[in-house]
This record gives structure tokens, sequence and C-alpha cells, in this order.
């Protein structure tokens, strides 16, 4: 119960936090809402493929979105800095 009234609580928090700050022209509510989209439906691929998957490629697989991302973020630097 304390883990789904925690996430719950989260997502209240951040749900008023986006709508105030977007109120003040600091949020773009188009690429809001595509990353509100996109997780949901991750999220849920996320859930399903845990009862499929072995834990072991599931780490293997975080693994590689992580370096994915710090690559890319380190091109997109390198990009900057030129």
């Amino acid at each position: 119960n304390a883990a789904g009234t925690g996430v719950l609580l989260l997502f209240v928090t951040v749900v008023v936090g986006t709508v105030e700050q977007a109120l003040h022209g600091f949020v773009s509510l188009r690429l809001s809402l595509a990353l509100l989209l996109g997780s949901s439906i991750g999220s849920q691929l996320g859930a399903l493929s845990t009862n499929v998957l072995p834990n072991r490629i599931l780490r293997l697989a975080f693994a590689g979105l992580v370096v994915a991302t710090i690559v890319l973020i380190g091109v997109d630097l390198r990009e900057l800095t030129s």
C-alpha cells in the first residue's frame, strides 16, 4: 500500500508542478504530452516483459540503454563544444 500511495503522490505532485510551470510558459505541453504517452506505453511494455524475459536479459537490455544514452549525450556535448 505504501508503494502505491507514494507513486500516486508523486504523480499528483508532478502533474501540479508541470501545469503550474506551463502556465508561466516554462514547459512545452506538446513535448510533455509526447513524453507522457511514450512513458505510459513503455511502462506497460516493461511490465509485460518482466513476465516473459529472464532477469539477466532485462538487466543487459537496461545496461545497453544506459550505455546508449551516455554515448548520445557525449555526441551532443562534443557537437556543442566544436
